[in-house]
């Protein structure tokens, strides 16, 4: 029987004695399966316009991208940090410990298992470098798994194992599946969640109007209900980190406790990620949350399906306030105009000399409106001021109020 090697080579040069010029071959529409972390060997063949090489790998021709340049007839020992479906990243395997690999959501990749974390994520090698990983099953030290990212943070990657991935079934994050059992576990409509504050704003009545509303401003911001949000402007430096640590979510990373019982004082840079690592180890079971962080995710979740927040506190002490906000949808104006958003906000409280008094401002487009209840005897004194208070909405550069005082309607 003919070596198959040589009965290749005989074949190929049968080819060439038939066809002078050979045609220049595709890649293969299939790469050899080189998973993200795995060494292999490679036979540089030719440099491409592009940058990048034509090699060969395991007997198979592929498109090479290096990080540095090579010659026809290398043979270079290399680690996978990348690919897509026809090209695969890749570096000398002596440098791979030097930059971490770039991972995106559905990419697989092999692990190996260092050490678990006292916050329930996973110490790992992946492509000679170290990762955090957050996994949704337990993992022993020493264990090699070949996993796929379902999700990705600064300083978290999520991931799912792969033949649990491939079984024909939908796999969500660590996040996912718990935004799932909360939501399973509420039985009931979405309510516009409340926010309750425990102490007063400010220690006294403001002598400038400024001073409370920064303080209505920084509270509801705080609230940990836009964490998320606030977390992607800081990345982009648009938020201050020390905002952010003021928020729930920060705090509690930073109060986690350590396996010595202590509490944990992470680097600034790590804190904001604490959160993330909690969402992680609390797969399917809300249980695995704190109850504030629990309480709050519940929130956020009500907060958008509603599009409400309600918050009830004292602005200063004796002085109660429930302030409402709320979006909502105004039909579109001529047919097939898409429907504009307008902001409702809605203020109740008792004034010592006003009484009861509830205000709705609305906000649609370059169109303000105001509606205020009061006790009849005070709707003159209220009417009275609305003049002074369109002058100032005009001098702050706001669009013209259109501003009207009515009774509290009978109980």
């Amino acid at each position: 029987m003919i070596p198959s090697d040589l009965a290749a080579r005989l074949r190929l040069l049968s080819e060439s004695l038939v066809n002078p010029v050979a045609p220049v071959r595709g890649i293969p529409d299939e790469l050899p399966e080189l998973p993200i972390g795995q060494r292999f060997t490679a036979r540089i063949e030719s440099a491409q316009p592009d940058g990048t090489f034509r090699a060969i790998v395991a007997g198979r021709s592929l498109s090479l991208a290096l990080p540095q340049p090579a010659q026809a007839g290398d043979n270079l020992e290399l680690v996978v940090t990348g690919r897509t479906p026809r090209l695969v990243a890749a570096q000398p395997a002596g440098a791979a410990a030097a930059t971490p690999p770039a991972l995106v959501v559905g990419q697989r990749f092999l692990a190996r298992i260092e050490a678990s974390l006292p916050d329930g994520s996973y110490r790992a090698q992946v492509a000679g470098s170290a990762l955090t990983l957050a996994l949704p099953d337990a993992a022993q030290p020493g264990e090699s798994l070949e996993l796929v990212v379902t999700a990705l943070a600064p300083r978290l990657v999520s991931a799912q194992r792969a033949d649990i991935a491939a079984a024909g079934r939908a796999v969500l994050s660590p996040t996912g599946q718990l935004l799932g059992a909360l939501l399973a576990n509420t039985g009931q409509p979405p309510q516009a969640p409340t926010l309750a504050a425990a102490a007063p704003l400010l220690p006294q009545a403001p002598a400038e109007t400024a001073t409370l509303t920064q303080a209505l401003k920084q509270t509801l911001a705080e609230s940990g209900l836009f964490y998320e949000a606030h977390l992607a402007q800081w990345l982009a430096g648009r938020h201050s980190l020390e905002a952010l640590r003021r928020e729930p979510q920060a705090r509690l990373a930073r109060a986690t406790p350590t396996e010595s019982g202590a509490a944990a004082a992470p680097p600034a840079t790590d804190t904001v990620s604490g959160a993330e690592a909690a969402m992680a180890r609390g797969v399917g079971a809300p249980g695995g949350l704190a109850a504030e962080l629990q309480t709050l995710v519940q929130q956020q979740l009500d907060a958008a399906a509603t599009q409400q927040i309600v918050w009830r506190g004292e602005l200063w002490p004796g002085q109660a306030l429930q302030w409402e906000i709320a979006a909502e949808e105004r039909p579109g104006g001529q047919p097939g105009e898409e429907a504009a958003p307008e902001w409702r906000t809605t203020l109740r409280l008792a004034l010592p000399h006003l009484g009861a008094v509830a205000a709705e401002l609305r906000l649609s487009g370059e169109k303000v409106g105001l509606a205020m209840t009061a006790d009849p005897a005070r709707i003159g004194e209220l009417r009275q001021g609305l003049g002074e208070l369109a002058a100032a909405f005009a001098a702050a550069g706001l669009p013209p109020l259109a501003a009207r005082v009515e009774a509290h309607e009978p109980a």
